[in-house]
């Protein structure tokens, strides 16, 4: 059926074979942000802090509010990863709040400039941290780079 292309597996690795060409598995670093939600009473929602790994980066991490494509309102959140290939959240503390749920009212979005997590509907006024994993294409026998934001 794939005459050109055939998949195979070395080695537990998976290599794409098309007309002659052979494209090798990339590797990905991962760098992890942690965007931390506290709400108080009289609050309309939760305010939020970014962390990536252990360090505090902003407060606020330039949230702004905007209407979904069907009208509910959202609250996207700055990731400071605009050059990662992937951002996904990967786990919620407390992970028994049902009040947020991942691709109903949280989830990760690439705009124009960068990686955004939005949240919606009751996940606005949750006290909840979020972990989300971004993923940087590593070339092939370098380290990840130093920086806290790459």
């Amino acid at each position: 059926m794939l005459r050109l292309k055939e998949l195979c597996f070395l080695m537990g690795s998976v290599f794409l074979i098309d007309a002659g060409k052979i494209f090798l598995p990339t590797n990905y670093h991962v760098r992890p942000r942690f965007l931390v939600c506290n709400h108080e009473e009289g609050q309309n929602q939760a305010g939020c802090t970014l962390f990536v790994g252990k360090e505090k980066v902003e407060e606020d991490p330039q949230c702004f509010s905007e209407l979904s494509k069907n009208g509910e309102p959202r609250s996207y959140c700055r990731l400071s990863a605009d050059d990662a290939d992937w951002c996904d959240p990967i786990f919620k503390v407390p992970n028994n709040n049902h009040k947020c749920n991942k691709f109903f009212n949280y989830e990760t979005e690439r705009r124009d400039d960068g990686w955004y997590i939005w949240r919606a509907d009751k996940c606005l006024n949750q006290t909840i941290s979020i972990l989300v994993h971004c993923q940087w294409a590593q070339k092939s026998g370098s380290p990840p780079s130093a920086s806290p934001l790459v």
